[in-house]
Formats: C-alpha cells, sequence, structure tokens
C-alpha cells in the first residue's frame, strides 16, 4: 500500500488526460494546509479502491475529492 501525506492537493491530475488515468489503491492522508486530497480539473481519470483520511480544516472547506470539467469515474473509494 502507497501513502500519501499531502500539503494543497496531494494529488492533482493535469487537464486533458483521460481514463487511462488511475489512482488506484492508495492512501492519502491530509497535511496542513491542504485543500484536496485528488484534484482534477479538465481530466477525466479513474479514481478507485483509494482511503482518503483527515481532510478537514476549519477555516476553510477542504475535501476529499475535487473535480470540475471533469468525467472521472469514482468508484469504491473511502472517504473518512
Amino acid at each position: 500500500m502507497t501513502a500519501l501525506n499531502g500539503g494543497g492537493n496531494a494529488v492533482t491530475v493535469p487537464a486533458g488526460l483521460t481514463n487511462t488515468t488511475r489512482i488506484d489503491g492508495l492512501t492519502i492522508r491530509s497535511a496542513p494546509y491542504a485543500t484536496a486530497a485528488i484534484s482534477c480539473v479538465g481530466s477525466s481519470p479513474v479514481i478507485a479502491n483509494n482511503t482518503i483520511t483527515q481532510f478537514y480544516r476549519e477555516d476553510i472547506k477542504a475535501t476529499g475529492v475535487f473535480c470540475l470539467r471533469s468525467f472521472a469515474t469514482i468508484t469504491n473509494n473511502l472517504i473518512a
């Protein structure tokens, strides 16, 4: 299992990438000033089988997965 401790966005999927891009089987944890565990703007990855934890901040709204202008496939993830 691979664990990522993020700051800002822990995983950013660049614009233009398609469903051949996979984020699969990771454990992603927050760090100070994190805003999203996974960010995909203008891309459409497969996001599957991940554990996303500790993405909470009182001063802003943090999120587990943030997608905009995206057709991401999101399945079987635990966001807690």
